[in-house]
């Protein structure tokens, strides 16, 4: 009596990970149990979920039990919450067993901020960089302080938000490994140049009326 293909093989769920932040490993572990008494060749094994897929072609000599074992990582951006997965088992082009399972995808929220100083004549060249490193959305602001002196002669490539004291501020929003980039510039130079021409204006003026 031939057995059919669809009862060939029991596949059973050994272990998985249960919890994985973005970035992790994820591993799956299957057994396979060969019912029938002849060797199998060619059983596809496939695993799939939201986030991954991949396939195993085994062989399974006859009545043999077999672990196959799956790892994946999981995507940096792959969005917190609980996502499900399928295992499926197939001799013969046909779907011989299958079992599935859920883990959990932890929320990220880590950040980072990189300063950059580009010092010149009279200038200064500050750009700041924060980026979204996490898994989910976030919202702040960003904020400086520049002295009275320095606020009169400096300038920002984004506009700027100012409270009752003066202070520039920015609002933004970043999804998972966007960034909020910021150069603010402070320059003397157009300060040298007036004083150099008011100088300049009153050593003529003195002149002409003294002479």
């Amino acid at each position: 009596f031939a057995m059919p293909p669809q009862d060939a093989i029991d596949v059973s769920l050994i272990d998985s990970t249960e919890r994985v932040g973005p970035g992790g490993q994820f591993s799956i572990n299957l057994e396979l149990v060969n019912k029938l008494p002849q060797d199998l060749s060619n059983v596809d094994v496939y695993v799939s979920s939201d986030l991954f897929e991949d396939k195993q072609t085994i062989e399974l000599f006859q009545e043999q039990e077999k672990e196959a074992s799956f790892t994946f990582t999981i995507p940096q951006t792959a969005a917190p919450g609980e996502y499900s997965f399928n295992a499926r088992v197939y001799f013969d082009e046909e779907l011989s067993g299958s079992v599935t399972g859920s883990f959990i995808v932890d929320e990220d929220l880590s950040v980072s901020e990189y300063n950059e100083l580009v010092t010149g004549f009279l200038y200064e060249i500050r750009t700041v960089t924060i980026t979204n490193n996490g898994n989910t959305e976030i919202s702040d602001d960003y904020k400086q302080a520049p002295g009275f002196f320095e606020s009169l002669f400096s300038s920002y490539s984004l506009e700027a938000d100012y409270s009752e004291e003066g202070t520039p501020s920015w609002t933004y929003t970043l999804a998972p490994q966007e960034k909020f980039v910021l150069t603010s510039t402070e320059e003397y130079r157009p300060l040298v140049v007036a004083v150099v021409v008011i100088l300049l204006l009153g050593f003529i003026s003195y002149y002409l009326f003294t002479k």
